[in-house]
């Protein structure tokens, strides 16, 4: 079944990799982003039979964002716990919402999906 007006509905929340990584000092920033997670999952199961997709991702460390505040020392780790060496870009998040909006998602839901180029942070 397809959402009002015939086309297939998709809804992407952010959330963030801190809810698959905790780390001290964000026990409140993570709790909040696993509200999100949670959401996704409800609602996929509310709203599916209307053609709706509700997904997550879980960006990690990305620029521009707030991660650009964070010391040197914390961009480097982060670049280095990536096998690419490099922190995300916001243009390497579009992609996977762009991907996750196309009828080529469109079995996939209720999922959260780690954006975060193999980072283990």
């Amino acid at each position: 079944m397809l959402a009002s007006g015939g086309l297939p509905g998709r809804i992407i929340n952010i959330s963030s990799t801190t809810t698959v990584y905790p780390d001290s000092g964000l026990a409140i920033y993570a709790a909040s982003k696993n509200a999100i997670k949670m959401f996704t999952e409800i609602l996929a199961q509310e709203i599916g039979d209307r053609g709706i997709t509700v997904n997550t991702l879980l960006p990690g460390p990305t620029t521009p964002g707030m991660f650009d505040n964070m010391p040197n020392e914390v961009h480097e780790a982060a670049a280095n716990s990536s096998p690419f060496k490099w922190i995300g870009r916001s243009e390497d998040i579009a992609d996977v919402v762009a991907f996750l909006v196309s009828d080529k998602a469109r079995w996939i839901t209720a999922q959260h999906i780690v954006v975060n180029g193999g980072a283990n942070m």
